[in-house]
């Protein structure tokens, strides 16, 4: 089984505040801005409908209690390693219109909310991209939060390659519904021949072209020119709006950030509660501050007892936003960071996945 790293939870600890400030309360976590794509619209379902239309929802509920208790969401070669009647939805079975997941996913067919939460609370039934006469599967439900091995091992089958992100329908309810969607990193992720699409997360024959993380966007543009998504680094309001290609990844664990070495980790927050395997972006290592490519980010040196990071994300620090409790590495040209500071604090604004044209910029309160 495709289980996630734990060496995360030992930076958690050891990083104290930092993972409270990273960016839950800056605009640079809000995600694309009008038609960008979003920081979940563009990756949720590949950019599905919102719940009710042809790529939405089946049912109403889920999201809610969750037990784990099945091989529901559970990798897998073929129908033989699931259970219950499900099958392996993988890169031989061509389940999903949109791509297949990253080592498989057992699931089950499904036509409503009932089916899925008799094989494990807080399971429900979507569509994943058939237009006509669409074929609905489960997927398992997750509570976001935590930080610790416990979250791990009970959330999303413990599986990195995999996100907890809020499937809710925001013309219905306000009440957050976090599911467990398939998320590959790199191409590593996929099957021979395919690759992987860093704004949907499922693994596909056709290469998804697009700008790398780090390099400039506009979050206004009709078209999203990155390879995942453009993150807003500008503060709600602020015209021109300016941002910054970013990668989607399963919180508090190691990114790839533009490659296939690890180089970074997933502690950008992209929902108002985050923790470990939650949707949330890329935050780069680095030298200094003058690498970071977001606006006002620092660069954080390594303490004495996470000497290991410096070897397994090959750099000194790492990009965030507050330095609070430790120390920047500053360029030996004097240059601060890639950027001025970012707007003023607000609740990470999260589009409605399958919204496709982004979501709202975080609300200032």
């Amino acid at each position: 089984m495709v289980k996630a790293r734990t060496w995360f939870t030992l930076f958690v600890l050891s990083l104290g505040t930092v993972a409270a400030t990273a960016s839950c309360g800056s605009d640079e976590a809000t995600g694309g801005g009008a038609g960008s794509g979003g920081a979940a619209g563009g990756s949720v379902l590949g950019g599905a409908g919102k719940a009710g239309s042809s790529t939405g929802r089946a049912g109403s509920g889920g999201g809610g209690t969750v037990t784990g208790s099945s091989l529901l969401g559970a990798p897998c070669a073929s129908d033989a390693a699931c259970a219950d009647g499900m099958v392996c939805a993988n890169a031989k079975s061509n389940l999903f219109p949109i791509g297949s997941p990253a080592n498989g996913l057992c699931t089950l067919p499904c036509t409503s909310t009932d089916e899925c939460a008799a094989v494990e609370a807080g399971a429900d039934c979507f569509n994943f991209g058939t237009k006509n006469a669409p074929k609905l599967y489960c997927l398992q439900g997750c509570v976001q939060g935590g930080n610790d091995q416990a979250t791990l091992d009970a959330k999303c089958q413990g599986r990195g390659d995999m996100i907890c992100t809020d499937l809710h329908d925001p013309t219905t309810t306000t009440t957050p519904e976090p599911f467990c969607l398939p998320h590959c990193s790199s191409d590593a992720d996929c099957t021979s021949g395919l690759f992987c699409n860093k704004s949907s997360g499922f693994c596909s024959s056709t290469k998804h072209t697009g700008d790398p993380a780090g390099a400039p966007c506009d979050p206004s543009a009709t078209t999203d020119t990155c390879e995942a998504f453009c993150l807003t680094t500008t503060a709600q309001g602020v015209t021109p709006a300016k941002g910054v290609c970013a990668e989607f990844c399963s919180g508090l664990l190691d990114c790839s950030y533009n490659g296939k070495t690890p180089g970074g980790l997933c502690y950008g927050q992209l929902t108002e509660t985050f923790g470990v395997l939650d949707l949330g972006y890329c935050l780069p290592s680095c030298s200094c501050s003058g690498e970071c490519p977001i606006p006002g980010d620092l660069c954080r040196a390594w303490t004495a007892n996470q000497s290991s990071f410096k070897s397994d994300l090959g750099a000194p620090g790492l990009c965030v936003p507050d330095l609070a409790g430790s120390t920047e590495l500053a360029c030996s040209d004097g240059s601060a960071g890639a950027g001025g500071a970012v707007g003023a604090a607000g609740t990470p604004g999260v589009s409605e996945p399958g919204a496709g044209a982004g979501g709202a910029s975080g609300a200032g309160n």
